[in-house]
């Protein structure tokens, strides 16, 4: 069962995924891009009938299918790899996710099979912060270039 939370205003842009509940037609909840059209309703309900806005858009919580469809392994717990690592970040040899809330991070780090020890340090975070949806790890992985 899926996990899902309100968005903000300030949450929505062009490309950003969540789930709009068309009260005019199905009163079903349809899963939505935002586009200019769809970002105006977000406008407008959030302006005029903030007490509505629950009840029209909700996004999902991050989970183990979203990071799968991104390209990541799950390899227990709250932990991810990344299946497949871009020659764009040069040198790294391993990016791991960990997912726990405002602690989620990306990491990149050299590891060496002969030193069984992961050496990781701070420099070595390419991400550190909180990653609630799908949309928002996808942006972090364009940001980082993972993507």
């Amino acid at each position: 069962m899926s996990r899902y939370y309100t968005p903000k205003i300030e949450d929505f842009y062009i490309g950003f995924e969540f789930e709009f509940k068309n009260q005019t037609e199905s009163n079903e909840w349809e899963k939505q891009i935002c586009d200019w059209s769809l970002f105006l309703i977000a406008l407008d309900e959030d302006g005029y009938n903030t007490e509505e806005f629950p009840d029209t858009f909700r996004v999902k919580v991050l989970d183990q299918q979203d990071c799968e469809e991104l390209g990541w392994e799950h390899i227990g717990y709250q932990w991810y790899n990344l299946k497949v690592v871009p020659e764009k970040l040069g040198y790294w040899a391993y990016v791991r996710l960990r997912l726990e809330g405002d602690n989620s991070f990306i990491k990149a780090y050299r590891y060496d099979p002969k030193n069984m020890q992961e050496d990781i340090q701070e420099k070595d975070y390419l991400f550190k912060g909180t990653i609630r949806n799908k949309s928002e790890l996808k942006k972090v992985m364009e940001l980082i270039k993972c993507l």
